[in-house]
Formats: structure tokens, sequence, C-alpha cells
């Protein structure tokens, strides 16, 4: 009986993180398919951003097209904070799905409460410092210019 609960409980962890890799995998596809990205890939997948072609080779351009889509340090910092956000939304949402599971399997055991209550505090406290950075780039902007 315990080997068939075992091989349950493995199935339902394979199942979850299919789940979780697909769900983490997709926007990241979507987001270099489309042309107004913060990322900036669609250009690039398209053969850069200016579309011209006066050497008569097929697909290959004069200029060589900016990756990032950002002219000055301050575009930089926003673009990688997007990206971070974009990224630190499905993370923070399973690990916040994991330390529910965590207090829900704990049966009672303070120690296995305590684990879960710290995994979803954590998660929350690095997505807010990490909205606290956009803004302090903000702040830095606006000082210096």
């Amino acid at each position: 009986m315990v080997h068939n609960t075992n091989l349950q409980a493995m199935n339902i962890l394979r199942t979850a993180y299919a789940y979780i890799l697909v769900g983490t995998l997709a926007p990241l596809a979507s987001f270099a398919a489309d042309s107004d990205n913060p990322f900036g890939f669609g250009s690039l997948l398209r053969g850069g951003n200016s579309g011209k072609n006066t050497t008569g080779n097929f697909g290959v351009n004069d200029e060589l097209p900016n990756p990032l889509g950002a002219r000055t340090v301050g575009e930089l910092i926003d673009k990688l904070s997007i990206a971070l956000i974009t990224i630190a939304v499905p993370v923070v949402t399973i690990m916040c799905l994991y330390g529910a599971f965590l207090i829900a399997k704990s049966g009672g055991n303070a120690t296995e409460i305590k684990k879960g209550q710290d995994t979803i505090y954590y998660a929350a406290l690095g997505f807010g410092l990490l909205l606290l950075a956009g803004g302090v780039t903000q702040i830095i902007q606006e000082l210096f210019s």
C-alpha cells in the first residue's frame, strides 16, 4: 500500500512539473513572436529592425539591429525590470503554491507550517523588492535628468 501511494505522489509531481514548465515557457515564446514586446526579440527573429536590403542578398541587412532596443541606460534598466517582473510573476506564484502545499501536508507539525509560511513570506518579500527596484530606478532617472 505504501508503494502505491509513493507512485501516485510521483505521478502528481511529474504532472505538476510539466504544468509548471509549460506555464513558464509559453509566455516567453509568445514574447519572442511579438514585435512590440519589451525584450525586442520579434524584430530580431524577422531579420532586424531596419528591413532594408541594399546588398542584394536575401535577408541580409546593412546595419546591425539593437537586440535590446534601448538607446539609454534608463531605457535598458526599464526593459530589464519589465523582463525580471515578467519572469518573477510565475516564480512567485509557484513558490506561494509550494508554501501552501507545505502547510497543507504538515499535519499540524509546527516546523513544517513555519517552513511553508517562510516560503510564502520570502517569495512575497522578493517580489516586493523587485517592484521597489523599478521605483528606485525612476527616482534615480529623475535626479539625473
